[in-house]
């Protein structure tokens, strides 16, 4: 990853308001923002080479995390109060961290597996089962493979079609490295919607544009301030901002001094100072060679952890009668009394218990005197902090 070092562009509040939000796609960068924080983990070819751009030509067999669990990495950022990650499953390098149709730079021609892994699947499969939406990184600057068009669709295709639901692709290179007259945005963008129409492009160009981005996109770079700062607390863009852990500014492993990690103090006042102006934190951290997240990095993230709650059911598409009795699951790291909503198209439509013990469920008895309603999530709340909230994924008709 590249920062540039003089930016001189400033975000013009006046300008992005003229860009209104209104349909699916908005409420997708709405749930994205809800989301708040976030886990990017660098995992590649630079990860066995000790650098942070591997070799276009470096050899395939290199890659074998022999210890490598994704549910590890899924369970440390859902346990450090994080609401989804994100992948690298292909760097600059080129090297594909997914059997892909189109090269051999990947992991069918590792070690790993004897050549029969496929990372991107374990990863989404982890995630999922742990609650986590799925983002994967994709770069456009490929030294292997070139620029070519096509064969950036095709693998595309293949990420958008073979995973399930991604909510997000975030791209590195383009404008910095990569001119849009050599890779058009708008051709790439419009691509991905015709797969997954809710898919958010997050592009770190640096440009900070919202006509080449869904999500505006800030990295830190040295934990420089100064690439944040001028973020307004009136600012009502979606925008997220990637920080490394290491200290040394490492986004994929380079020996022990990754795991020399930033304060802990430094996390939190550029999250609060994030969050405060509308901004998700996209924190990295860099799994060893082996495969695993290192105690050290686990132990500062956990330093730093947020509070949440996630609900597990109900949490589909269903139909409930009047009258019947609804299971509600969910989970929590908090202490202290919640409060369960029946929210109706975004509004409170009816309080189901004003003050509940967290105990991780509750039944509800739905009154045969309600109305019809279409449209219906779940809220949970938290009454000691009510910013700590969760709502079902899906909707639910009550007839």
């Amino acid at each position: 990853m590249e920062i540039r070092r003089n930016i001189s562009v400033l975000i013009s509040i006046s300008f992005f308001i003229s860009f209104g939000l209104g349909g699916s796609l908005d409420s997708a960068k709405q749930a994205y923002m809800d989301m708040k924080y976030g886990m990017f983990i660098h995992f590649s070819m630079a990860t066995y080479e000790g650098q942070q751009w591997a070799s276009p030509d470096c050899d395939p067999g290199m890659f074998n995390p022999s210890k490598l669990d994704c549910g590890q990495w899924a369970d440390v950022a859902k346990q450090a109060g994080m609401k989804y990650m994100v992948l690298t499953p292909k760097h600059h390098d080129g090297f594909c961290l997914w059997p892909s149709e189109y090269t051999d730079h990947d992991v069918s021609s590792s070690n790993w597996k004897n050549g029969k892994g496929d990372l991107v699947r374990e990863f989404v499969d982890s995630c999922r089962s742990r609650g986590l939406k799925v983002g994967l990184y994709y770069s456009i600057w490929d030294q292997k493979h070139g620029q070519d068009v096509n064969f950036i669709k095709n693998q595309l295709k293949e990420l958008l079609t073979n995973y399930g639901p991604i909510t997000s692709i975030f791209f590195d290179a383009w404008d910095w490295k990569i001119p849009y007259s050599e890779v058009p945005y708008e051709e790439i963008n419009s691509f991905i919607k015709s797969i997954q129409p809710n898919c958010l492009v997050v592009n770190n160009s640096q440009e900070w544009s919202p006509k080449t981005s869904d999500i505006i996109a800030y990295e830190m770079g040295i934990h420089e301030w100064k690439n944040v700062e001028h973020l307004p607390d009136t600012n009502t863009i979606p925008s997220e901002t990637c920080e490394t852990l290491a200290k040394n500014n490492n986004w994929f492993w380079n020996g022990h001094k990754t795991n020399r990690c930033v304060s802990a103090n430094h996390i939190l006042k550029l999250r609060k100072f994030l969050f405060d102006r509308n901004c998700n934190l996209l924190l990295n951290v860099a799994p060893d060679p082996s495969g695993l997240i290192p105690e050290t990095q686990i132990k500062r993230l956990f330093e730093t952890k947020l509070p949440y709650i996630r609900i597990i059911s109900p949490n589909c598409n269903e139909n409930f009668q009047k009258g019947s009795k609804v299971e509600i699951r969910y989970e929590s790291n908090m202490a202290g009394n919640l409060k369960i909503e029946l929210m109706h198209d975004g509004k409170v439509a009816r309080v189901i218990n004003h003050s509940t013990r967290l105990n991780n469920y509750f039944e509800w008895q739905i009154s045969k005197n309600i109305p019809n309603f279409k449209n219906c999530r779940i809220k949970i709340t938290s009454l000691k902090n009510p910013d700590i909230n969760d709502k079902s994924d899906r909707y639910f008709t009550i007839n």
